[in-house]
């Protein structure tokens, strides 16, 4: 999304410069201040709140958001929205708010990983989201805008891969001390592409782009010495740092050494272009 307003206030700028030098130099007097001068702008505030479209978030991964404000304008809007985790950490990103409307969606990335793993799958209000600008794409004589923010909370997973040459997966669980689950990626004949065992809390898997046919694929985990049931989630870093999510239960009596299937996807490759994309994600 291209921030087209910085061309836009150069030109502005410029022009002011250039005519307050000519004034000074015509007759060495003070320029008053005129209707563009910014101590006589109407400010006017506008609300703005923004939405996660996923309400937990991986660290470095490419987030969307939407954003909906007060009122429309005749001219297109470019939100500003910055992401402040409790660490301290932020990052900013822009959604465009077409002319007429009120609504507009966009995307940041968020800060990198600071190493910090939490004890359970998500650090609950971790960080927020809030709007920090507003700006039309057409600017009004005379009028300043300015963003009433409201804050929105987001949880932190306890961790994800970063980008990769395919799919990059992780399989984190619950009370790991006493749990046990190994992961599994299979083809739609049960052949076994790739495999997670580590016996540790975190099992980790790069589906590659080379030598992985196209076809659909399902996430699987196997359980060993349950005696609890155990929540799991699948969090899937694709090749636009974008992420995937597989979230659920496997209930108290989940057979033991048994592939229990939690989601799905389908690798495609375009035959034209030749670009591999990772599509139809679907939970089981």
């Amino acid at each position: 999304m291209k921030l087209n307003y910085i061309k836009h206030f150069g030109k502005f700028a410029f022009a002011a410069v250039l005519a307050l030098g000519v004034v000074s130099c015509e007759d060495d007097e003070a320029v008053s201040a005129g209707e563009g001068d910014p101590l006589t702008k109407n400010i006017v505030s506008v609300d703005a709140m923004v939405t996660a479209l996923q309400p937990n978030v991986g660290e470095g991964n490419l987030t969307p958001f939407a954003v909906t404000i007060g009122n429309s304008f005749s001219s297109d809007a470019t939100v500003t929205v910055k992401v402040t985790f409790d660490n301290g950490d932020v990052s900013t990103g822009t959604a465009l708010v077409s002319a007429g409307t009120t609504t507009g969606t966009g995307s940041l990335t968020m800060p990198s990983d600071d190493g910090f793993i939490p004890e359970g799958l998500v650090a609950e209000n971790a960080g927020t989201l809030s709007a920090t600008a507003i700006l039309l794409d057409e600017l009004v004589e005379g009028t300043t805008y300015v963003v009433s923010p409201n804050s929105t909370d987001i949880g932190i997973f306890s961790d994800t891969l970063g980008i990769a040459g395919g799919l990059n997966s992780i399989l984190d669980f619950s009370n790991p001390q006493v749990n046990d689950l190994d992961f599994y990626v299979l083809d739609e004949n049960f052949q076994t592409f790739e495999s997670s065992t580590s016996f540790d809390r975190f099992e980790r898997d790069l589906f590659e782009t080379v030598g992985r046919p196209d076809g659909v694929y399902t996430f699987y985990v196997v359980s060993f010495g349950a005696s609890e049931a155990i929540d799991y989630q699948v969090l899937s870093t694709l090749p636009d740092g974008s992420l995937n999510v597989f979230t659920g239960t496997l209930p108290v009596d989940t057979p033991q050494a048994t592939f229990i299937p939690v989601g799905s996807f389908e690798k495609i490759t375009d035959e034209v272009s030749g670009t591999i994309s990772y599509t139809n994600f679907t939970a089981l």
